[in-house]
């Protein structure tokens, strides 16, 4: 069937492995799937993830690429073997974006719909960051920006 990406990411090592997160629209309506491609994004093909929900953003770790994250609207799926195997999330909440500490890689912020939440453990356990409603990241000079409006300084707090 037809379908539709969300979410794409590019291994940092090797950029010829590629995820995408994304729907297809089979009979009786869209199904949500997770595809890799190992040669530059000309072939692809269906991961084993089922039941995660809408894939909205794929990270990988950091420091660690064999640590990968994907925001789906069931919360936060973990993998650390390169995306063979999922680790279904610790906390259910719609995710919109994500974002891998550059220094820290088991630090991820997660925007929500009500606010951001921040993982220190690899996503093992969930803290609350900040109440302002996130639709992206991005990381400048040791701070992290939330649609330009809330900033947090490297522990989550805001500054």
């Amino acid at each position: 069937g037809m379908g539709c990406a969300y979410a794409l990411a590019v291994h940092p090592a090797d950029k010829n492995i590629l995820f995408a997160g994304g729907g297809e629209v089979v009979s009786g309506g869209e199904t949500f799937a997770l595809f890799k491609s190992t040669d530059g994004g000309s072939g692809w093909v269906r991961t084993g993830l089922t039941g995660s929900g809408s894939i909205r953003s794929i990270v990988f770790d950091s420091r660690n690429a064999m640590r990968m994250y994907l925001g789906t609207s069931l919360g936060v799926y973990s993998s650390t073997d390169g995306g063979e195997n999922w680790q279904k999330p610790a906390s259910s909440f719609y995710i919109y974006c994500l974002l891998s500490d550059p220094d820290t890689g088991l630090k991820v912020w997660a925007g929500t719909g009500s606010g951001v939440s921040v993982t220190t453990d690899g996503g093992l356990t969930w803290s609350d960051a900040g109440s302002v409603a996130a639709a992206f990241f991005v990381f400048t000079g040791g701070l992290v920006r939330l649609c330009e409006t809330l900033r947090t300084d490297d522990t989550g707090v805001r500054s």
